[in-house]
């Protein structure tokens, strides 16, 4: 599921009419979403509360026994309305990769007027009791330009380990008890990042400028589209250079991206289908290639495959993945016709439960008396085409696909042998995660967990 923090700052690209999707850095963003899901670790309770005249976000977790939890404060200023409950909405939190496969949809680009206040976002969260601290701020300079900055510092091991055991958040020591060094991952503590973000954006092209302030580290990415396709979609081609003046090293990668929209035999002449998305990066200093296919079946199921591969030591690796909408069933919630795509087609009727036939039955009763459907010859050649989930993700307003949405099932299995499987629902105010990893070699499951999030309707 997604941070708090990760939603407003989409909140407020669609609010904003910023297309992060045309960044080199979410190239390929779909197949990410949907081979690279995290299982949950362990048993996971977590609470958020949000006060929308502040924007005041309270997150608390326990984890088995520890007890953690994060303040943060939220501000926009935008010329559009921003919703702040998007980080209440479960389908926003849920880490759909339907959203990216079309990311030539992005969302309308708004018209920057320099007579208005400038758009911006501030977000600020304090963890309890690593005492971390994250910030992040997006500056809209002009109609194509956008300032990001992110921050996140890590305390000093003391004195917050004494004042930890005063407020009793960390046990007291004991003579003779070990315990583990502290995470590395965010870093040593005392340590501070800095990072500086200069996007310019232009309806073909979109490059970035970074600086990080910790290592050092300069660099630069670019995306421009190369080519449109006659038959719709893009070819895009992209790049990537940084150097780090403190390690005295550097790298570099290119990408390719090519969208179909209305799948990839439509392409070639074929029949429309789903939209689809293909990808390739390649690491020359490191060797390294990757390229990976997503497809969307259905309006419910997307499939994808990647493959990647190191030159120089000629280690490869074949994944497969799949991502299943789960909904309500038609008579659960209304009887109004049909909604996914094979319904839409013709092939669903909806069933009489008045009736109760069989073929036994002497006499079938009559059948309810229809207007025939007359279609047109254009109407005949042109297929259904299914709703993007792009154009569902701009809306802010929750819709009565919010009801009918169950959850989300993700499945990945690897050519190294380990499958993992995910869950993602809601249920009233919860989100529940479900999901475990196993080698199918050695027949046992490595990871298994369970997280649930509640998402309290505060009304400040």
């Amino acid at each position: 599921m997604y941070d708090a923090v990760t939603v407003l700052l989409r909140e407020y690209w669609r609010t904003t009419g910023w297309n992060d999707q045309s960044s080199y850095l979410n190239l390929s963003k779909a197949s990410d979403v949907l081979l690279d899901f995290a299982v949950p670790h362990g048993v996971s309770l977590s609470s958020l509360s949000i006060s929308p005249e502040a924007a005041f976000t309270a997150h608390t977790r326990i984890l088995t026994v520890p007890l953690s939890g994060t303040i943060a404060y939220s501000n926009a200023r935008t010329n559009s309305p921003f919703n702040f409950k998007c980080v209440c909405d479960p389908l926003q939190r849920m880490t759909r990769a339907a959203l990216f496969i079309e990311p030539d949809a992005g969302v309308p680009h708004s018209v920057f007027d320099p007579n208005k206040s400038r758009e911006m976002l501030v977000y600020g969260g304090v963890h309890i009791p690593s005492a971390c601290v994250e910030a992040l701020c997006a500056l809209r300079l002009s109609d194509d330009w956008q300032l990001l900055t992110t921050a996140f510092s890590r305390a000093p091991r003391f004195p917050m380990v004494p004042l930890g055991r005063l407020l009793g958040l960390i046990p007291p020591k004991r003579s003779g008890q070990v315990y583990p060094p502290p995470d590395m991952s965010v870093g040593p503590p005392g340590a501070t990042n800095l990072l500086f973000t200069l996007q310019h954006q232009t309806p073909k092209t979109t490059s970035e400028y970074l600086y990080s302030l910790d290592d050092a580290l300069w660099g630069a990415r670019v995306l421009r589209q190369v080519h449109e396709f006659s038959r719709g979609g893009s070819l895009y081609s992209g790049a990537e250079i940084f150097f780090s003046a403190a390690e005295k090293s550097g790298g570099v990668s290119s990408g390719l991206r090519c969208t179909m929209p209305h799948g990839a035999s439509f392409m070639f002449g074929g029949p429309k289908s789903g939209p689809a998305v293909w990808t390739m990066v390649l690491n020359p200093m490191m060797g390294y290639l990757r390229s990976d296919y997503i497809a969307r079946v259905d309006d419910d199921l997307m499939i994808g495959t990647r493959f990647d591969l190191n030159a120089y030591s000629y280690q490869s690796d074949w994944t497969l993945g799949a991502e299943y909408i789960l909904r309500r069933s038609p008579e659960e919630d209304t009887n109004e016709g049909p909604s996914s795509m094979r319904e839409r087609v013709g092939v669903w009727v909806n069933p009489n439960s008045t009736s109760n036939v069989s073929l036994r039955d002497h006499e079938l009763p009559p059948a309810l008396p229809t207007k025939p459907h007359q279609v047109s010859p254009q109407q005949s050649e042109t297929p259904v085409e299914p709703e993007s989930d792009a154009k569902a993700l701009s809306s802010s307003e929750p819709s009565a696909s919010t009801s009918m949405f169950l959850g989300l099932l993700k499945a990945r299995l690897s050519m190294s042998g380990i499958l993992s499987l995910l869950w993602e629902g809601h249920w009233r105010r919860c989100l529940v995660s479900v999901g475990l990893q196993s080698h199918l070699q050695s027949h046992a499951v490595s990871h298994l967990g369970v997280e649930i999030k509640y998402l309290s309707d505060t009304q400040g």
